[in-house]
């Protein structure tokens, strides 16, 4: 069955004379006898309904007619759920607060995104990527939009640093796993701090990919050492270093992380990304990963200088045990603290004892490199949409 667009009266139509509708509304497809131009969607439908998947991010800052986010996941995840006979597209959360129901669909017979009417999405996967668009009052009015119109979003938002470790450390077997963090408030704070720490993370609460994120130490001679991810710079004491640097941090909002004594494999730090997704009651691990250090050991994000290692060269039965358990019970206190998540992914460290950490979880996961993780995501993701949707249906029924 195939799907064509009439750009001028802008709606879709079929000419196979079935009965098909899509969307979220069950919104009847209307049949032509012939076709005037060429198909946007082709699939095997065995049904009568479609589903339709809306992928939402914002409009770019700089073009109001580009959309922002990560295009490469977009594209793949857009193809890949057109191949299961699954209708999907991409839209802005702009047009939709404007009252306009247009989105992007991928056309393979000209090799590109072509703008049109899109009928409401069965599901929302939210892929904004502005964490300060997530905090307007303009997302409350959207979140509530869906809600009265019973569209299910998958995954409330960004996770701030330090409400996630308010909210971990709750959990008696996750707290094993936290370093001690603080918000971080003053020279004073930030003094005693170092007194008993020696070392700190100094990371944004709202960061991501390793942006803004410093390793600063307290020296013998009350001097301090501020690592970067691009170099190194030493400071008297703290004073100085507060005079420099401490209205930035107060008005970026910071938290101050104790740093652990990193296991380095050939003199470098590494570091554990998990891809995780729920499924059928549980949080399952979608894909292991190791990042390494190299052009400097403040972080290990590629785009920072880290390179790709291995998972197998570590991996132990132990070891798999471990980041299982800890992945489940991470979904499963984000779930009932912040609402459904679908997925998401952790980076975790080792110190020197073998003794995992957890650093950060991001609610909306970038790429990951390794071929194969992606692989496995988007059926995963292709999955749980699924059962989101036909569940929605059958409760409706």
């Amino acid at each position: 069955m195939k799907l064509f667009y009439d750009s001028l009266e802008k709606e879709w139509y079929h000419t196979d004379g079935m009965d098909i509708s899509f969307g979220k509304n069950s919104k009847s497809i209307p049949v032509k006898f012939t076709a005037a131009d060429e198909p946007i969607f082709t699939a095997d439908v065995f049904h009568s309904f479609i589903p339709a998947i809306g992928i939402m991010s914002c409009r770019s800052p700089k073009n109001k007619e580009v959309i922002s986010g990560n295009a490469a996941l977009f594209q793949s995840l857009h193809r890949y759920l057109t191949r299961h006979n699954i209708f999907s597209f991409i839209f802005s959360a702009e047009d939709v607060l404007e009252g306009n129901w247009r989105g992007l669909v991928y056309s393979e017979s000209e090799q590109k995104w072509l703008r049109m009417a899109v009928p409401l999405p069965s599901l929302v996967y939210n892929r904004i990527p502005f964490r300060k668009f997530e905090e307007s009052d303009s997302y409350l009015q959207l979140k509530q939009q869906f809600a009265e119109l019973d569209i299910p979003m998958f995954n409330p938002g960004f996770i701030d640093k330090y409400a996630l470790y308010l909210c971990l450390k709750k959990d008696r077997f996750l707290l094993n796993f936290l370093p001690e963090t603080f918000r971080l408030t003053s020279e004073a704070q930030l003094l005693i701090l170092l007194q008993k720490y020696e070392s700190l993370y100094l990371k944004p609460c709202k960061g991501n990919r390793g942006r803004g994120i410093s390793l600063v130490t307290l020296n013998k001679n009350e001097s301090i050492t501020v690592m970067k991810t691009n170099g190194t710079k030493k400071f008297p004491h703290l004073t100085a270093f507060w005079l420099h640097e401490g209205n930035r941090l107060l008005k970026k909002d910071y938290i101050a992380q104790r740093a652990i004594t990193p296991k380095k494999i050939n003199g470098h730090r590494y570091d554990f990304r998990i891809l995780a997704h729920y499924w059928k009651g549980n949080y399952h691990i979608s894909g292991k990963a190791i990042r390494m250090a190299q052009t400097q050991e403040v972080t290990t994000h590629i785009p920072k200088g880290g390179i790709l290692y291995p998972y197998k060269n570590l991996q132990s039965q132990e070891l798999d045990l471990l980041l299982n358990q800890i992945t489940q019970q991470c979904g499963m206190v984000l779930s009932k603290e912040n609402g459904f998540y679908g997925e998401f992914s952790i980076d975790l460290g080792q110190d020197e004892s073998g003794q995992l950490f957890i650093y950060e979880i991001n609610a909306k996961p970038m790429q990951f490199d390794e071929e194969e993780i992606e692989r496995t995501r988007l059926k995963m993701l292709k999955n749980l949409f699924i059962t989101i949707v036909l569940e929605k249906n059958n409760n409706r029924t």
